[in-house]
């Protein structure tokens, strides 16, 4: 509003589970509101963004947003990307990928940017 202060209002009357001004938005408070990691889709039901799973989707399955959860909690890795420390990480054949295929200069770069 114009104070900087910003309302949401719930009507009564809603069915449990939905909120809103017309009561269509769906409420997962009972799901910690997705953690954070996920949109409510029907009353505490989440659907998780790429590399959370869980039905609060608070578990993080370590793609760093390049893969996809498997039901063990694990990460399959986008193509391009490897599996290192936990996590997915862009692959190449060097010793520091800026991603995936694109090396990180060997020496220091004093001026510009520099690929190899």
């Amino acid at each position: 509003g114009r104070d900087g202060v910003f309302r949401i209002y719930q009507c009564r009357g809603c069915s449990e589970g939905w909120g809103g001004w017309h009561c269509h938005v769906p409420l997962c408070d009972q799901r910690n509101n997705c953690s954070w990691n996920g949109k409510c889709t029907a009353p505490n039901t989440c659907t998780c963004h790429r590399g959370h799973m869980g039905p609060d989707c608070s578990i993080d399955c370590g793609c760093n947003a390049h893969g996809t959860c498997n039901s063990d909690g694990t990460c399959t890795c986008d193509e391009g990307y490897r599996r290192v420390g936990g996590e997915c990480v862009p692959a190449c054949d060097c010793d520091v990928c800026l991603a995936p295929g694109v090396c990180a200069c060997a020496q220091q770069c004093v001026y510009g940017y520099c690929w190899n």
